[in-house]
């Protein structure tokens, strides 16, 4: 992804979708998506955007600004799916005319970020590092 933003022009995108009631107290919640039973938007914008709505809840999204093209720049979508169980369902996509990096991420639980730290801190310390 660093390497696509580092060639220029790239776009980059985040779609998250989780559980609907998990944005329960959040600006972007909505009852309507809840009560509909179907995957609905909630957020569409970019990651300076999102941030400020929601800072416990969009570091994928952080992650994926500072690492592409920035936070004023990186497109956000947020989905709520009533019908979800309680994981994330990612997919990053970065893109420029002449290379595209699609990924597609799903996780159980929150376990990829403490071992995201631990990758991070084991890229700082070694002689080779992995991207």
């Amino acid at each position: 992804m660093q390497t696509i933003a580092l060639i220029g022009g790239a776009e980059a995108e985040l779609t998250l979708t989780r559980e609907a009631s998990t944005y329960r107290d959040t600006p972007v919640f909505s009852q309507a998506v809840l009560d509909s039973g179907e995957r609905g938007l909630l957020f569409e914008g970019t990651a300076a955007e999102a941030i400020p709505l929601l800072p416990r809840m969009i570091n994928i999204g952080v992650a994926t600004s500072l690492a592409t093209i920035g936070p004023d720049k990186t497109r956000i979508r947020i989905y709520g799916d009533p019908n979800m169980p309680n994981d994330d369902d990612v997919y990053i996509k970065v893109a420029s005319e002449q290379a595209s990096a699609e990924m597609k991420i799903y996780s159980k639980s929150s376990i990829l970020v403490g071992w995201s730290v631990v990758s991070l801190l084991n890229n700082l310390v070694s002689p080779v590092y992995f991207y």
